[in-house]
């Protein structure tokens, strides 16, 4: 009942783009949350000691910062596919700027504070790693696309297809791996 209710308002309320708009951010924050289910039930979280070091809150507090850049740049990413217009495609690639330069700040301590916890260096290569893909699929995506937004969706070529969507795996992969690196700093 409750199923065909939240139907029929969605409907009623929420155009379809709005839909998508909604779903592609809530479901990327869904898989950032089974990758922390998956590294709380794992053997190593279980064996962790937590040892305190001076630049821990200063690490915390940037993990956390860029985590938001990256969900912020998640739902831009969204609602430029699904809404389009130049003022959102702007902020997106704002946005991106944030995002590389807080991984590029988060890499820079990690590698001059905390360099002895393999967990936090190897978080920070892969999230660095997928933020150099990421600009590329990014360039790749724009380069095929000649219009943005909804219009973009009628009937796209396969390369359009291709680089779209592995430029929405891979922001999945990146908002997980940048949560999973702000946790894992907590216990660190």
């Amino acid at each position: 009942c409750l199923f065909l209710f939240f139907r029929n308002w969605s409907r009623v309320l929420l155009n379809a783009r709005t839909v998508a708009l909604i779903h592609g951010c809530v479901a990327q924050m869904f898989f950032a949350l089974m990758a922390c289910l998956v590294l709380f039930t794992s053997r190593g979280w279980a064996t962790l000691s937590k040892t305190e070091t001076i630049d821990a809150r200063k690490l915390q507090r940037l993990g956390i910062l860029t985590t938001g850049f990256v969900l912020l740049q998640l739902i831009l990413g969204a609602a430029l596919r699904h809404l389009g217009g130049p003022a959102v495609l702007v902020a997106h690639l704002t946005v991106a700027v944030l995002v590389v330069l807080h991984v590029g700040l988060l890499a820079k301590r990690v590698f001059m504070h905390h360099a002895a916890k393999t967990e936090l260096v190897r978080s920070i290569e892969i999230l660095a790693g997928l933020v150099l893909g990421q600009l590329m699929l990014g360039a790749g995506a724009w380069a095929t696309s000649p219009i943005i937004g909804p219009e973009a969706i009628v009937s796209p070529t396969l390369q359009q297809i291709i680089f779209t969507t592995a430029h929405v795996a891979v922001g999945a992969l990146i908002l997980a791996t940048c949560v999973l690196f702000t946790v894992r700093s907590y216990s660190s």
